[in-house]
């Protein structure tokens, strides 16, 4: 392989984690997405070390020191891009690791009024109906519904419960209440069992392990974050005899009833031929 031809391999593999990085951006996946784009800029720099016939580092950081030191002495390669590559180093150490960073940028960039897309969506509470203060399978059923709409569409997305319909942080404190071994396990356990179980029992194993969560603080009240990835093959909520194909819209989770629209919107979605 010539060194064009290296760094032409490289420059490929930038750009499609480069548009893995915009597709986490677009339903909210923040730190993959930070993660992804570094990634996206040191293959770049990768390309460019190839470009310029030199020494291929073995780590990480020869990399970045190499681009650096090619960036100043190469006009068409400034200073600045060498020194955002450290920046994006950097951006993700926080994402990963610095808590309290997160839940800031949760707070700034998924919670508010008119925020909820076909990428990102709010519900108040996991399995506590707040208008008839009890549990409720309905309110569980929305909740299968959401993650099961997310893993049928294009991208996935981003489910946030524990907030309000108009962006306001309700907390998971409702929920919390509904467990009876509260005082014996932590409530971000059982929480999270509950919600494995719900989804292991109703979607299955496949959606499970499509499925992430974690814990954020906004204001002393605790959100979950669902992240939810795309399906390889089409997700059935299934509840007794019932299976229920739900299709995420810009504004909506809808069942897809009708045999014909269900196989039309599923050979679409995963190019099979009906």
């Amino acid at each position: 392989m010539t060194s064009s031809e290296e760094a032409w391999g490289w420059l490929q593999y930038a750009d499609d984690t480069l548009r893995s990085a915009q597709d986490c951006l677009r339903i909210g996946h923040y730190g993959p997405a930070v993660s992804l784009a570094y990634f996206a800029a040191f293959y770049a720099a990768k390309g460019v070390i190839a470009f310029s016939r030199g020494r291929d580092p073995r780590t990480q950081k020869g990399v970045l020191i190499r681009f650096r030191d090619l960036a100043v002495q190469e006009s068409d390669f400034p200073e600045q891009t060498a020194n955002l590559i450290s920046q994006l180093a950097e951006e993700r150490n926080r994402t990963d690791y610095d808590f309290t960073y997160r839940d800031k940028w949760i707070a700034e960039n998924l919670l508010g009024p008119d925020r909820e897309s076909q990428y990102l969506e709010y519900k108040s509470t996991l399995r506590w109906d707040i208008k008839q203060q009890q549990k409720s399978k309905l309110i569980e059923t929305a909740a299968t519904k959401t993650i099961a709409g997310f893993a049928n569409s294009w991208y996935g997305g981003t489910f946030l419960i524990g907030v309000a319909d108009d962006g306001s942080v309700h907390g998971l404190e409702d929920d919390y209440n509904t467990f009876s071994k509260r005082s014996q396990f932590g409530d971000h356990d059982l929480w999270g069992q509950h919600l494995r179980n719900l989804i292991l029992n109703r979607l299955g194993s496949y959606a499970l392990s499509l499925t992430t969560w974690v814990f954020h603080k906004i204001n002393g009240n605790d959100l979950a974050r669902i992240n939810v990835n795309p399906s390889a093959h089409p997700i059935y909520d299934t509840k007794g005899k019932t299976e229920t194909f739900w299709h995420r819209t810009p504004v909506s989770t809808l069942a897809i009833t009708d045999e014909k629209q269900r196989a039309q919107i599923i050979a679409t979605r995963w190019q099979q031929h009906i």
